[in-house]
C-alpha cells in the first residue's frame, strides 16, 4: 500500500481503517521491530530491494485513499504479524515500565 511517497505493508484491515506498517530502505537506521525482506519478496510487492518492514503497527483511518502496488505471500504476512504482536508485547511493558517508574518516582 501507498500513501503519498510512503509506503506501507497491510497487516488487517477493519471497517475504513487499515493497520500498517512502514516499509523502510535498507538506509533507515535499525528499529527492533524490523524484519528483513528477500529479493524475490520484494519484487512481488513492489518495493527496492534490502527493503524492511517495520513491525511498529500503526493505524490508518481511511483506507480508501491507500493505493494498492503490489502483494505478498502468506508467508511474509505471518512473519509480519508475528512480529507486530511482538512489538506490541515489548511496548506494553515498556509503557507499564513507565507507569511504574513514575509511581516511584
Amino acid at each position: 500500500m501507498q500513501f503519498g511517497a510512503v509506503r506501507f505493508f497491510l497487516v488487517g484491515m477493519g471497517s475504513n481503517t487499515a493497520v500498517l506498517c512502514e516499509i523502510v530502505g535498507s538506509s533507515a537506521p535499525h528499529h527492533r521491530a524490523d524484519i528483513p525482506l528477500s529479493w524475490p519478496e520484494t519484487l512481488r510487492m513492489g518495493v527496492a530491494t534490502r527493503s524492511h518492514i517495520r513491525c511498529a503497527p500503526q493505524l490508518f483511518r481511511d483506507a480508501g485513499r491507500l493505493m494498492k502496488i503490489g502483494a505478498a505471500d502468506k508467508p511474509v504476512l505471518a512473519r509480519v504479524r508475528a512480529a507486530v504482536r511482538v512489538e506490541l508485547d515489548v511496548q506494553r511493558r515498556e509503557d507499564d515500565w513507565l507507569f511504574a517508574r513514575r509511581l516511584c518516582g
